[in-house]
């Protein structure tokens, strides 16, 4: 008790004198307390008590020293002491104590950066971000190791709840009108809403068995992400924006099943592609006028696209002659797709795209089918290469000298 006066009586010496060496120090002993007088039980109501006591004075504190590096410190104190405590008496707890205050040291560090710490700071603060960022993930850890341990199925919703915390964040930094150059402001609320995606993935993997509902879950949060990204454009958010994407792709080649394709085309996994592929096209023309980096993505959405129709071919068509020969008819018809476009919008990178497509089928009917496919195909797949070149050969006699033309 006299170690616990002496801390709190130095604590006020040190807002009085506005001295944070001196608070520091308080706070060292403040935290020994609980170690120096703990006898071994299992006292969790009164540690947790007690650090929430330590918390609500420093948010005293904050009203008129808004110090960066106690906050650093005693968020870190708390976890700490936290998860030391948890490593041998959380299975002897209840979970509603320890759960209570994990979210009250995280509401109080809320009110302490947005609203007791802002009115004395007045502009954007980076140590704000990397604090509420290590503490969000912290929180996540404490959170979820008492979640699984009493209520494993609840999983999902405590990551819903961290995800709607790090929306709520973000939504802050950009409402409470912090003097600060709007990119400092977007890149702060980018960030939070970047984590709360994160967090939204993870309760997507915890909820979902099914890898089609997985999927579309994905798809449906890189899509939001995307939009995030064009309104708070930034060019880290955009190489986050291109990991959705990556991970959206993952997904979909994860998801691959036989039992998927009952009816070719007109099936769950074929749509998701057509739908990640629309995504990868909505990043690209949201975004081609801001950077650069997105220049590429039509063409992956392109190769995704032309990726679906093979995967289709492959779990549809039970011959391996004719789905041979259904690859090539696949790529020539790509093929042609990019042609026709590209001639007609004068884009050259779409008709070298065609062209490229369209030897690759040549290139596999001379090196490949025409050595294993079965007479009878052989002769259709000769036939219908021969009539396709012979159609190729009188448009490129009259549209040679566009080959190389581009948009000027």
């Amino acid at each position: 008790m006299f170690l616990l006066i002496e801390c709190v009586s130095v604590s006020y010496l040190a807002y009085a004198t506005s001295s944070q060496g001196l608070y520091l120090f308080s706070l060292v002993g403040a935290y020994l307390v609980p170690v120096l007088t703990s006898s071994g039980e299992n006292s969790y109501r009164f540690l947790f008590s007690y650090l929430l006591l330590l918390n609500f004075l420093f948010l005293l504190v904050s009203r008129r020293h808004p110090w960066k590096i106690s906050a650093f410190f005693i968020a870190l104190a708390d976890f700490i002491v936290y998860f030391s405590w948890a490593s041998g008496n959380i299975s002897e707890s209840d979970f509603y104590f320890p759960f209570a205050f994990i979210t009250a040291v995280m509401a109080l560090f809320t009110v302490r950066e947005f609203i007791v710490a802002f009115k004395l700071r007045k502009t954007l603060n980076v140590s704000s971000v990397v604090l509420l960022l290590l503490m969000q993930v912290v929180f996540t850890f404490a959170g979820m190791a008492l979640v699984k341990h009493h209520f494993p199925t609840l999983s999902s919703l405590f990551l819903l709840m961290v995800a709607a915390l790090a929306f709520c964040w973000s939504y802050l930094f950009q409402r409470t009108g912090y003097v600060a150059q709007p990119p400092e402001k977007k890149t702060a609320a980018l960030s939070f809403s970047i984590a709360g995606l994160l967090f939204l993935y993870f309760a997507q993997l915890n909820f979902f068995d099914d890898e089609m509902w997985l999927c579309l879950s994905v798809i449906l949060m890189a899509l939001t992400l995307i939009f995030i990204v064009q309104k708070n454009y930034s060019t880290p958010g955009t190489w986050y924006g291109l990991g959705a994407l990556f991970l959206v792709f993952g997904h979909l080649i994860s998801g691959i099943h036989r039992s998927s394709f009952s009816i070719p085309v007109l099936n769950a996994h074929f749509a998701l592609f057509i739908l990640g592929a629309g995504t990868m096209v909505y990043m690209y023309l949201s975004l081609r006028r801001l950077t650069k980096l997105v220049s590429p993505v039509s063409y992956v959405a392109f190769f995704v696209v032309i990726l679906a129709a093979l995967i289709e071919v492959n779990f549809s068509v039970h011959s391996k002659n004719y789905r041979t020969l259904g690859y090539s008819y696949v790529l020539a018809f790509f093929g042609v797709v990019s042609l026709l476009p590209g001639f007609v919008f004068r884009l050259k990178t779409l008709r070298f795209s065609g062209l490229a497509l369209l030897l690759m089928v040549i290139v596999k009917f001379y090196l490949y089918d025409i050595w294993v496919l079965n007479t009878i195909v052989r002769i259709i797949a000769g036939l219908t290469l021969g009539v396709g070149l012979v159609v190729v050969s009188l448009f490129y006699q009259k549209l040679k000298s566009k080959i190389f033309e581009d948009v000027s």
